[in-house]
């Protein structure tokens, strides 16, 4: 989907992985937030893969696992994130307080995405720009 968007052309999920798996996309575990934090700064965007309720843990994007787009880094350390599946009010409850809507994008603290990313392989996903 971020792939097609950007680049304005199917690119379907069979394709995307065969491109993963023979430019070295795939490690173990996924992208860790050092990794993703650096992208961000060259210029890069993602995919978090997030996965909502667990014991112990109350989802903050989701109940059940979601997909984010990180777009950067903003100036005060934040994520900023578009959630394909944002809606009025979504982010009111009280386990989400930590994220901050301004029009359409968001903001988290990047401990919170990683958190609700803890339990996903792999957490994260670069694409380059």
């Amino acid at each position: 989907m971020v792939v097609e968007t950007l680049l304005g052309y199917p690119f379907p999920l069979e394709k995307s992985a065969d491109f993963a798996l023979e430019h070295g996309a795939r490690v173990p575990g996924g992208t860790d937030m050092g990794v993703l934090s650096r992208a961000l700064e060259q210029g890069s965007i993602a995919v978090a893969n997030v996965g909502g309720d667990r014991t112990g843990h109350k989802g903050v994007f989701s109940d059940s696992g979601h997909y984010l787009v990180v777009l950067a880094e903003a100036p005060d350390g934040r994520l900023v994130l578009a959630d394909p599946y944002l809606y009025a009010g979504k982010y009111d409850k009280p386990h989400r307080q930590a994220v901050e809507v301004v029009n359409s994008l968001l903001y988290a603290p990047p401990d919170v995405v990683d958190k609700d990313a803890e339990n996903r392989s792999p957490r994260y996903t670069v694409f380059g720009v």
